[in-house]
């Protein structure tokens, strides 16, 4: 969570290039800032939605099972955004689809990969929007401060 925030601050003091502000990174870096938090996001997801759904199962998760998507998305949909009111369910799509661009099977799939796909809008948004989503639990103890609750624009 803290290479997160550091992401998403400086993610959030670039795209005030595009506002008129001064330039922050050089912009290759920033793309590149975005799929990394859009990965972790993801990652941060995968893990908390299996930690809840071996929750639920009564398990510990120390032999290792594989639990696969259609298990852990509904645990941390039912944890965080039961009445689907967040529209986490769509958000965890977009962000697994920057994900899954990334983690190709084949050697030389990169050279197919859409970067316009990893723009702020289409990847950084939903990704922080999630985060944003999972920090509202317990947003008693989450500090007003914090970068990861900023509103992407």
């Amino acid at each position: 969570m803290v290479g997160l925030e550091m992401k998403a601050a400086l993610i959030g003091g670039h795209r005030g290039l595009q506002l008129g502000q001064p330039n922050v990174l050089f912009e290759p870096y920033y793309q590149n800032l975005i799929m990394e938090f859009c990965v972790a996001a993801f990652s941060v997801v995968e893990g908390l939605g299996a930690a809840h759904w071996l929750g639920r199962q009564g398990a510990h998760g120390r032999d290792a099972p594989l639990i696969r998507r259609n298990q852990w998305k509904p645990a941390l949909r039912a944890s965080y955004d039961p009445a689907g009111d967040h529209g986490l369910d769509m958000l965890i799509d977009r962000i697994e689809g920057v994900r899954d661009r990334l983690h190709q099977d084949r050697l030389g799939a990169r050279n197919e990969i859409d970067w316009h796909a990893m723009s702020y809008e289409m990847a950084f948004t939903p990704a922080s929007s999630a985060i944003r989503i999972l920090l509202l639990r317990h947003a008693d103890v989450v500090p007003e401060t914090t970068n990861l609750t900023m509103m992407p624009e």
